[in-house]
């Protein structure tokens, strides 16, 4: 049986962090199977899989604060992303 409910979890840095926030979030999403879409200098890395709260925990973990990133959670059913 096939799931109703998609999601999709969107991870990007803030406008505002450093270089280095920005390449240890970029580590932390390849290292969690994210895929990371590239647009010059800026990027945002997105995932099918999980639970935002889980994400945001584990950022948290990491030593990011919620000021270094911004974290995008949507939900799709059939029709299309709410």
């Amino acid at each position: 049986m096939t799931s109703v409910i998609a999601i999709k979890i969107t991870l990007t840095p803030a406008a505002t962090a450093s270089s280095a926030v920005r390449e240890r979030l970029r580590h932390f999403a390849n290292q969690h199977r994210f895929v990371i879409d590239d647009a010059g200098n800026s990027w945002h890395a997105v995932i099918y899989d999980g639970e935002g709260e889980d994400v945001k925990a584990r950022l948290r973990q990491q030593g990011f604060t919620d000021t270094d990133f911004s974290l995008n959670v949507e939900y799709q059913r059939r029709w299309g992303f709410l």
